[in-house]
């Protein structure tokens, strides 16, 4: 005779009422996705499908749960209060399911630390001192990864990141490492005719350019703190080139070919040579800065821990910004 457990039997009822209740997960993933961006077509990239795709898992989950998540406008998708509630829930499932997945396929603290740095700071300062890093930390190794990408550290093998921006990162805590200063500078040659914010009107001015606007500084930006509205306009025109990369305009102006507006941090080395100089001085905060990123989904590495303190420390003792 086989004796019923009504015990297990009932939690056993309790578990399947609960499954019932559960939304499918590619639903919930996307749903998660774009809160977190705030748009249908990021989350899709951050996802690696279809922008349809994503909206069609956000119409079943609101048809399973019966409730709008997003208020939708022409531009935009703006969570809803009972959608803000859900998503602050379900993140934090999130996390614990990244954290435990990051626990399970990684020795914590084997293998190498993996760097994600922008090519301009990496080429223009960093990789010169990685020996003193090494040196410092010798059972550490390193892996460089140089790109300008947007680092996701959800779906890519990266323990900290470097990048040059407004802030505000996904998935990421930051920690804001320098808040740079831009000023133009030449060749002692070029600046023999140059005395005044006046006198770069009169040649030719290298330009940036940047997949962010927003933290790309212009001749515009610099000029209004000490030309007319007129001048500093005209500043941004000229036939001068433009470059995508703040190394590249440097080698440019290097070369005697024009007048650049460059970061303090990557002229800096130029500066103390006196292979450059800034010939009416004026330096003015850029509209960017370096902030180093780990993720915010899982702990970070002692490793990871301690390049980021190395990092600061070097920065503050080599660069500095004498400036306010």
């Amino acid at each position: 005779m086989r004796f019923i457990n009504l015990k297990r039997i009932k939690s056993l009822g309790i578990i399947m009422s609960l499954n019932e209740k559960v939304p499918p997960l590619n639903a919930l993933r996307a749903f998660d996705a774009v809160a977190r961006s705030g748009s249908i077509a990021a989350a899709a990239r951050n996802l690696h499908v279809s922008a349809s795709s994503i909206s069609q898992h956000i119409n079943s989950l609101e048809t399973f749960l019966n409730v709008s998540l997003f208020e939708r406008t022409s531009n935009t998708l703006v969570l809803t209060q009972p959608g803000e509630i859900y998503f602050k829930d379900i993140r934090h499932a999130f996390d614990v399911i990244s954290q435990a997945t990051h626990n399970l396929t990684t020795a914590s603290e084997d293998g190498p630390l993996r760097i994600s740095v922008i090519p301009s700071l990496a080429h223009g300062w960093l990789l010169d001192r990685l020996e003193l890093f090494e040196e410092q930390n010798p059972s550490t190794q390193l892996s460089i990864v140089s790109t300008a990408e947007l680092v996701r550290f959800d779906l890519e093998d990266v323990d900290i990141a470097i990048r040059y921006g407004a802030g505000n990162y996904e998935d990421a805590e930051e920690k804001l490492l320098l808040k740079d200063f831009v000023a133009p500078v030449c060749t002692p040659e070029f600046a023999r005719n140059i005395e005044t914010p006046f006198d770069i009107l009169k040649h030719r001015r290298a330009h940036s350019s940047g997949p962010s606007p927003l933290v790309v500084t212009k001749w515009l930006d610099w000029g209004k703190n000490f030309l007319p509205e007129a001048s500093s306009r005209e500043l941004d025109k000229g036939n001068g080139p433009i470059f995508d990369d703040a190394i590249a305009l440097l080698r440019s102006v290097q070369r005697g070919r024009c007048i650049g507006l460059a970061r303090y941090s990557l002229a800096k080395k130029y500066l103390d040579s006196g292979e450059l100089i800034a010939p009416v001085g004026s330096w003015v905060p850029a509209r960017g800065g370096y902030y180093i990123l780990t993720a915010k989904r899982r702990s970070a590495r002692v490793a990871a821990k301690k390049f980021r303190s190395w990092v600061k420390r070097q920065i503050r003792e080599d660069i500095g910004l004498p400036f306010k």
